[in-house]
C-alpha cells in the first residue's frame, strides 16, 4: 500500500486537542478537520503517526482525570465539614492513585514476554503463569518487577 500523505499542521492541531482531553470524534466534527476514518487511514502503516496520536490521547486522559479531581474536590472546598463531600474527594484521590501508581493499584499489574521455540509455547506460558501465581499467592505487597527468564528464541539476535 502506498504511504498516505497528511498535512502535518492538521496532525499537530489534532494532537494538541487530544492532549486537552477532546475525543477524536469531537475534533473531527470541527470545521477544517478530516473525518475520523481519514485520520485512521493516515495511521495505517504509519507507526510514528499512530504513536503520536496514542501519546496525545494518553496526555488527554490525564487532563480529564485532573479535571475530574477538581470537580470531586469542589464540594469539599465549599463545605469542608461535610462528610459526604470529604468522602467524594477521598474516593477521587484513591481512584486516581489506583490508576496512576503501581503502589496503589487494586490489582497487581502483570506483564511480560515469553520467548519460546517451536511447540513449546503452551508449556512456557503455563510455567510463566505458575511463577506469576506463586508471586501473587505469596502475598507480597511490593511493586517490584519480577523477571521470568526464558531462553532467547530463534528470531532474537542472540538466540539460536
Amino acid at each position: 500500500m502506498e504511504p498516505t500523505h497528511y498535512p502535518p499542521a492538521i496532525v499537530d492541531r489534532i494532537c494538541d486537542l487530544l492532549e486537552e482531553g477532546k475525543s477524536l470524534k469531537e475534533i473531527c466534527a470541527l470545521d477544517g478537520f478530516p473525518s475520523r476514518s481519514t485520520v485512521w487511514r493516515w495511521c495505517e502503516g504509519n507507526d510514528e503517526l499512530a504513536g503520536r496520536l496514542r501519546e496525545a490521547r494518553e496526555i488527554g486522559y490525564l487532563a480529564l482525570a485532573e479535571e475530574g479531581m477538581a470537580l470531586a474536590f469542589a464540594p469539599a472546598v465549599a463545605a469542608p465539614t461535610d462528610p459526604q463531600a470529604a468522602r467524594l474527594a477521598f474516593d477521587a484521590v484513591r481512584w486516581k492513585l489506583g490508576k496512576l501508581s503501581l503502589a496503589f493499584r487494586d490489582k497487581p499489574l502483570i506483564e511480560g514476554t515469553v520467548n519460546v521455540a517451536g511447540n513449546d509455547a503452551f508449556g512456557a506460558f503455563a510455567e510463566a503463569l505458575e511463577r506469576a501465581a506463586a508471586g501473587i499467592a505469596s502475598g507480597a505487597g511490593s511493586t517490584s518487577q519480577v523477571a521470568l527468564p526464558s531462553p532467547a528464541g530463534p528470531d532474537h539476535p542472540t538466540g539460536g
